[in-house]
């Protein structure tokens, strides 16, 4: 797990981590690039946690040396998750998915409007960059996403019932296959 969120990290501080090496660590050339990668003690899972820092999140996560680190996780782990921020905040996790091989959206349902949601969607695939799926976190069963899958497109209904804190009038995206 790559901690790709670096405006609001967490992960270490989640996982119960204080680590010496940070996913920054990746840009001092005298670093072996192993020593930022951390075993999660309760589950043996392998954790970058990251730090906010002065450099740019949207320069670090263009960067070679970013783009080369995952590219040797990938080589060395059967499954590399990089988590990243939500795009209401920031377009990082749009250049984040174009180094995945898939992508997850995770909806909050408490907190997300469906016009962000729709939104957010709409500059994914405009990139090229449509997620490969779509997790609702926190979901009552007043809400629903609706697939309407043709050949040339998928199509999500994101609705919500009246009075619903976060509703909206109910918005659909396209997504060309």
């Amino acid at each position: 797990m790559v901690e790709a969120d670096l405006r609001n990290p967490s992960l270490a501080s989640t996982a119960g981590l204080k680590p010496d090496e940070w996913l920054d660590g990746i840009l001092d050339s005298e670093l072996a690039s192993d020593a930022v990668i951390h075993r999660d003690p309760q589950s043996q899972a392998c954790i970058v946690p990251a730090r906010s820092r002065k450099v740019a999140p949207e320069l670090f996560l263009q960067s070679s040396a970013f783009g080369q680190f995952v590219a040797r996780l990938r080589e060395n782990f059967e499954l590399v998750v990089l988590d990243a921020p939500d795009l209401e905040r920031a377009n990082d996790a749009v250049v984040i998915a174009g180094l995945a091989d898939c992508s997850l959206f995770v909806v909050d349902c408490e907190r997300d409007r469906s016009e962000q949601v729709v939104d957010a969607l709409r500059r994914m695939t405009a990139i090229g960059s449509a997620p490969d799926g779509i997790i609702l976190n926190r979901a009552s069963k007043d809400v629903t996403l609706e697939p309407d899958l043709s050949p040339e497109t998928t199509s999500w209904s994101l609705k919500r019932q009246p009075g619903d804190p976060a509703s909206g009038q109910g918005s659909v995206i396209r997504i060309a296959r």
